[in-house]
């Protein structure tokens, strides 16, 4: 079995954490927030991206 290949990732280290993200993606990111929690053996991670135009993934809508 081999490995895939990481060469056109982008690599971000945080507090532990490892994020790769392609470089597409990268160039058009604003604002990137990462969330881990972890409750006995439960982990739960939340990502949400804001992109240069405005757009927001990752966030459910508010209904206000």
């Amino acid at each position: 079995m081999s490995r895939r290949n990481m060469d056109p990732y982008q690599v971000f280290r945080q507090d532990g954490i490892e994020l790769l993200l392609l470089p597409d993606l990268a160039q058009h990111t604003r604002n990137l927030s990462i969330d881990l929690r972890e409750f006995l053996f439960i982990r739960n991670l939340k990502a949400v991206v804001e992109l240069s135009d405005g757009m927001v993934l990752g966030c459910r809508p508010s209904w206000a």
